[in-house]
């Protein structure tokens, strides 16, 4: 089932559109991004939540690519390690930013959705890393 998630996550990032992830969430999805340095980092928990914490956050930039570099396998949970870069619509300013997000999935589903700085963080938390 584990290489089947890696499937999963790696058609996630082939998509361009938002749908791509959303076909992929439980209704209970729980996104926590407090582990990073972003401002607005929070915990979003169900579905509804989810796509306004995501949509609001993708409707700030202009140009938005997320290239990735490296998925592992961590058993329930795939490790994500991408590369994100676009220009922010008010202010025009580009950036280029490593995203390290951890897929969690229960019966086919995401069911958590976490983001951290580092991949080191990552591997620790799925317990890859002591």
């Amino acid at each position: 089932m584990s290489e089947e998630n890696v499937e999963v996550v790696r058609g996630v990032y082939r998509g361009t559109s938002r749908r791509g992830i959303y076909d992929v969430l439980g209704d209970e999805i729980e996104w926590d991004a407090t582990n990073t340095q972003a401002p607005d980092a929070g915990i979003y928990r169900g579905l509804d939540a989810f796509k306004g914490a995501y949509d609001a956050w993708r409707d700030t930039w202009d140009g938005y690519e997320v290239a990735v570099d490296e998925l592992i396998d961590a058993g329930s949970s795939v490790i994500a390690v991408t590369r994100q870069r676009g220009r922010g619509k008010r202010s025009g300013i580009e950036s280029e930013q490593l995203m390290v997000a951890v897929y969690t999935f229960r019966d086919g589903k995401v069911v958590l959705f976490r983001i951290y700085d580092t991949k080191a963080e990552a591997l620790e938390a799925v317990g890859l890393l002591e």
